[in-house]
Formats: structure tokens, sequence, C-alpha cells
């Protein structure tokens, strides 16, 4: 009965720091995938600023050009 009770008591700690292991590689992709995401959007952000200020820089040369001197 001893044994019994001890491979028991084995088997749930093995289960309960499995399920540990596993808890804290959930946090880790999870954190992996914010920093795809936060990484993404910040090229995209960058991509859009370039995009906004080269057309407003064309935009104002295009406009003072069509000026009358």
């Amino acid at each position: 009965m001893k044994k019994l009770s001890f491979l028991a008591i084995l088997a749930a700690m093995m289960f309960a720091f499995s399920g540990c292991n596993t808890i804290s590689g959930i946090g880790k992709d999870v954190s992996a995938v914010g920093r795809s995401v936060d990484h993404a959007a910040t090229k995209t952000s960058a991509k859009i600023s370039s995009k906004t200020s080269s057309s407003s820089s064309s935009s104002q040369s295009a406009e003072s050009s069509a000026e009358p001197k």
C-alpha cells in the first residue's frame, strides 16, 4: 500500500511539474508573438511615416513651382 501511495504521489508531482513547464513555454510563445507584432507594427509605422513625409514634401515643391513669380 505504501508503494502504491508513493507512486501516486510521484505521478502527481510529475504531472504538476510538467504543467508548470508547459505554462512557462506558453508564456514564452505569447511573448515571442507579442515581440513579432510589435516589430511589424514599428516597421509599418516607419514606412507610413516615410511615405507621408515624402509625399508632403513633393506636394509642397509642386505647389511652390506652380506659383507665379
